[in-house]
């Protein structure tokens, strides 16, 4: 319970450090969501038996999916002085998913997944500061926002999800 508490303050630290403008804060927001829900033992499995989050919103048609080059599924906000923030990334109408079958919605491609994206920024980014990105990153990296990288904000939004949605589950269940 320790390792998952002080998960979810990194989360919540690093989230609100990124929204003040420390951009740089996504990459330990990578790294706090690959100690909970990637791994060989994610923390969020060890801490309970079963655990489901609402699938992505606007998810890709497998048949269009197969050519489509970049896809959305994600509002962006944009405030008119070159700022952005996805918005809306997870459907809260749809019944959830487990763990795995989330981890594995296709993003931002047909090749890209949520977990890929994480252990990317992870790996490439954050634990480690590779000189050549992998397929993730660099494709990531070739699409842009007017204030950051695609995957600084779509981490950044899968963050805010998680945590929001584990400490729903903490305030339901009294855990503190």
């Amino acid at each position: 319970m320790e390792d998952y508490k002080a998960t979810l303050d990194n989360l919540q630290g690093n989230i609100e450090l990124f929204n003040k403008g420390n951009k740089a804060a996504y990459r330990v927001v990578a790294v706090q969501l690959h100690l909970l829900l990637c791994g060989k033992n994610p923390i969020v499995s060890r801490v309970f038996t079963s655990s489901a989050l609402h699938p992505l919103r606007g998810s890709m048609n497998k048949e269009i999916a197969k050519d489509l080059i970049f896809h959305s599924p994600a509002l962006i906000e944009f405030d008119g002085q070159g700022n952005s923030k996805i918005i809306s990334l997870f459907d809260e109408n749809k019944a959830p998913l487990s763990l795995t079958e989330w981890l594995e919605q296709p993003l931002l491609n047909n090749t890209i997944t949520i977990r890929q994206l994480i252990a990317s920024i992870r790996d490439k980014e954050a634990a480690h500061v590779d000189l050549e990105y992998d397929k993730t990153l660099s494709f990531t990296k070739t699409i842009k926002l007017p204030d950051d990288d695609l995957q600084d904000k779509y981490i950044i939004a899968i963050g805010e999800y998680v945590l929001k949605s584990l400490r729903s589950i903490n305030d339901h269940f009294e855990i503190n």
